[in-house]
């Protein structure tokens, strides 16, 4: 049995606080309570006088002869029904007022000048010769033409004069300024921008070379102005050459040999938002011209006035209404004549 020591202390490291005498404690201060009398009060507010308040102003009508009445605006921008159109709108010339000749007579090649007058382009009325070839074609009557067109020719490069006479007999004056046509011989359209005059005798003369010299169908009348130009592109018929081949081929897949069957020109013409009244005021005609003859087709002759073309259409026409108030979209396809 262990025994413990009588004599043993246990020591702590642990110290108490000891107050530090130079620290003073903060003793909250007492308020009394303030004496009423120096409080400041808020000044009382008397009503003000009447008469010295400002009244709102009273606006009395004005006299009506003092005020300038608004002047009617009308919007700058007008929608168009009935021509004339600018020439960047396709002109469409589809009645021939030369079909019914009293007669037609020209200085050279006079014994088939009348070809010239049919559509089947390879009827042709040919000439030969130096100097300026010139046909005269006198009406039963005078009609209303403003445009004359030409094409199945190889009179590429000569200058196109034009010339008219209202009466019988009469003198010429200018039908439009003189024109000279492609090099590529491609279809020629003059056409007038002041408007459309009475004819009873037209003249037209080529200044070409000497040479041998055709032209296959010419067509005056007054064109059809479509009412909106191309919005969304358009392919010409000048740049829209179609041709097609017979191919031979033997069994094990050489060629034989291959023979153009056809050429000419395919395209479509487009158009949109035609107004309802512009369609059946004008363009119903064309629909049932179109299916039996052909007609000259310029899209844009302010631009383009080369790229115009014989063309005949082998569908129906149609025009649907698009759903946009009383607009139409007018489609058709094109076949055209080199």
């Amino acid at each position: 049995m262990a025994v413990l020591p009588t004599d043993f202390s246990v020591s702590s490291t642990r110290s108490s606080p000891i107050p530090n005498p130079d620290t003073s404690v903060s003793i909250p201060v007492i308020k009394d309570a303030e004496d009423s009398a120096s409080v400041d009060k808020p000044s009382a507010k008397n009503a003000q006088i009447a008469a010295t308040l400002n009244v709102p102003l009273v606006f009395t009508g004005q006299d009506f002869a003092d005020i300038v009445a608004p002047s009617a605006i009308t919007s700058s921008v007008t929608d168009l029904v009935a021509p004339p159109f600018p020439l960047n709108h396709a002109r469409i010339l589809y009645e021939n007022e030369l079909f019914n000749y009293s007669s037609i007579t020209a200085n050279v090649g006079n014994s088939n000048v009348n070809l010239s007058t049919v559509p089947n382009t390879f009827q042709r009325w040919a000439f030969s010769g130096a100097g300026a070839k010139e046909v005269t074609i006198v009406l039963p009557s005078a009609v209303q033409m403003d445009s004359v067109a030409i094409c199945a020719h190889n009179i590429g490069g000569s200058t196109i004069e034009t010339d008219y006479a209202a009466t019988l007999g009469g003198s010429f004056s200018e039908f439009a300024p003189d024109k000279t046509s492609s090099s590529a011989n491609t279809a020629i359209m003059v056409h007038r921008t002041s408007g459309s005059v009475s004819v009873r005798e037209l003249k037209i003369r080529f200044s070409t070379g000497a040479g041998d010299f055709y032209v296959g169908y010419i067509m005056a009348g007054v064109a059809l102005q479509m009412q909106r130009p191309f919005f969304s592109g358009h392919t010409p018929i000048t740049d829209a050459t179609v041709t097609k081949f017979y191919d031979s081929w033997t069994e094990s897949g050489n060629i034989i040999g291959r023979s153009k069957r056809s050429q000419g020109q395919e395209t479509n013409a487009d158009f949109k938002n035609i107004d309802d009244g512009w369609y059946r005021n004008y363009f119903q005609g064309f629909e049932k011209s179109a299916l039996t003859l052909p007609y000259f087709f310029a899209w844009n002759l302010l631009e383009y006035p080369d790229d115009v073309g014989l063309c005949f259409t082998d569908t129906d026409i149609s025009a649907p209404y698009s759903g946009v108030r009383n607009l139409r979209s007018i489609s058709f396809p094109m076949k055209g004549a080199l």
